[in-house]
């Protein structure tokens, strides 16, 4: 028995037609068919319509709420309720076929080795994330040296100016270490690309 609140909720906000509703007999089957499904299909939807948006996420999040909206308000949702159903019911049966087949298959598959580019491009990128430590390494010390010149300029004690000027020169040994290793990792990094280009 379909109750008053219900009838405005499916037929009147939601504009869904009223033999879509009354095909559900229960409370619980028309939650789930009428509202849980057929919004994460049109989330979905409009998520995958919104992709050209993806560097922008909090404009594509409110063209998605946006397009959910106007959908219902011109009586669209009635489409993604049988959607769902459509596309919940080929999901299964896809998912199950790949399933089965996966069974009978796979044993005599053989296993895809990484390919000689593939393999280069993950040293690429390995050693994009290494520049990227030994990079935020030295702007710490460059910023710890210039701390220390700034104290050095200003101090007077002679043990200070002396502790000051040490600390100074181990961390510039540091910076030059760092350096080095930029340097080798940076002209690997060029071999590998070229090696990538042949």
């Amino acid at each position: 028995m379909l109750s008053e609140l219900e009838r405005i909720i499916y037929t009147e906000i939601l504009k869904i037609p009223m033999g879509q509703v009354s095909s559900y007999y229960s409370v619980y089957d028309r939650l789930i068919n009428l509202i849980l499904l057929p919004s994460i299909v049109s989330l979905i939807f409009f998520y995958a319509a919104t992709e050209p948006l993806n560097n922008h996420k909090g404009i594509r999040f409110l063209v998605v709420v946006g397009g959910m909206i106007f959908s219902i308000d011109i009586g669209l949702y009635g489409f993604f309720v049988t959607l769902s159903q459509i596309w919940y019911l080929i999901l299964i049966l896809v998912s199950g076929f790949l399933f089965i087949f996966g069974m009978f298959i796979s044993p005599g598959t053989k296993i895809k080795l990484p390919n000689s580019s593939d393999r280069v491009y993950r040293s690429i990128k390995t050693i994009d994330t290494r520049l990227e430590g030994l990079y935020g390494m030295k702007s710490s010390i460059e910023n710890r040296i210039n701390v220390a010149t700034a104290s050095l300029s200003s101090a007077s004690n002679p043990g200070v100016i002396s502790s000051l000027r040490t600390r100074i020169n181990n961390l510039q040994r540091k910076m030059d270490d760092i350096d080095m290793q930029i340097r080798k990792l940076v002209d690997q990094r060029a071999r590998l690309v070229r090696r990538m280009r042949t």
